[in-house]
């Protein structure tokens, strides 16, 4: 706390107070760019791409739950897995399933570049930056394909 306001924690206040090791690192590098192989190599939704993207969320969520700061985070994945878990995509049509194809994409590379400009290049003005923005896009998700919480 600074001058009786919470301070935001930018990456490097973050590394120096919490130990990371680059081992952690490339896993949530390789995690997020397998979630964004597996849409790329499928280029639709269908149960294998489902199964897959879940696995990878659920291995990102297990690395951000190693971390406090990150703990939140990490549920959001969990989350994420679960609701897509729970669909059942082969009753969607077409036009649901590109809609959801393009917001899973659009939430991996967003997940991508988190991981990039907290962990890799530790240029984030503030750590949090993603958080709101990612619990928005899993709102928007379940709202645009109709999934109760």
């Amino acid at each position: 706390m600074e001058n009786g306001k919470w301070k935001m924690e930018n990456d490097k206040t973050f590394f120096e107070m919490n130990d990371i090791n680059e081992e952690e690192i490339a896993e949530l590098i390789d995690y997020c760019n397998d979630l964004n192989y597996i849409l790329d190599s499928s280029m639709e939704i269908d149960e294998y791409t489902i199964e897959r993207f879940i696995k990878m969320l659920n291995y990102l969520a297990g690395l951000l739950h190693l971390t406090y700061e990150f703990m939140d985070m990490g549920n959001s994945f969990e989350n994420l897995a679960n609701d897509l878990s729970n669909i059942n995509f082969e009753n969607f049509d077409d036009n649901k399933k590109t809609i959801a194809y393009e917001l899973l994409k659009q939430m991996s590379l967003d997940i991508k570049k988190w991981v990039e400009e907290v962990f890799i290049n530790k240029t984030a003005q503030d750590i949090h930056y993603f958080d709101a923005s990612f619990f928005a896009n899993i709102t928007q998700f379940r709202l645009i394909l109709g999934i109760k919480e």
